[in-house]
């Protein structure tokens, strides 16, 4: 799924009610190119657990496997996380461009604030690195 930007300059999130998919920022690299490659989805939805309600249990050397447009795969090995407070995208810490290929899964995260909302953003940071399984 694609996402670009809102028009209050946010970054868009899947808009799907379930949410069962994540999505790539289209201003950042496409998975696998030089450049840092963000894929943002959501922890829980009204229904209950979302595609990334897991993305706190990774760590180091983990595998995730991204499936790009043209229906490749390109795998990435997590080099660690980090939860941070306020919105992480736009912005620095969530999108740094790189020379090599590198990944960015982020997911809200943090204690919800009074709409419910929570408050941060979990950042998972990865390398291309180890074989499909």
């Amino acid at each position: 799924m694609r996402l670009g930007r809102n028009a209050d300059g946010t970054v868009q999130t899947p808009d799907t009610d379930q949410g069962a998919y994540a999505g790539w920022y289209d201003r950042s690299a496409p998975p696998g190119d030089n450049g840092t490659a963000v894929i943002v989805g959501h922890h829980a939805t009204r229904y209950g657990h979302a595609v990334f309600h897991d993305l706190r249990a990774l760590g180091r050397g983990d595998l995730i496997d991204v499936t790009r447009a043209d229906g490749s795969h390109r795998t990435f090995a997590v080099q660690r996380k980090e939860q941070v407070a306020g919105s992480a995208l736009p912005g620095e810490r969530g999108y740094v461009n790189s020379r090599g290929p590198t990944l960015r899964l982020i997911t809200c995260a943090g204690v919800p604030d009074a709409a419910r909302h929570p408050a941060g953003d979990l950042i998972v940071y990865a390398v291309p690195g180890g074989a499909r399984r």
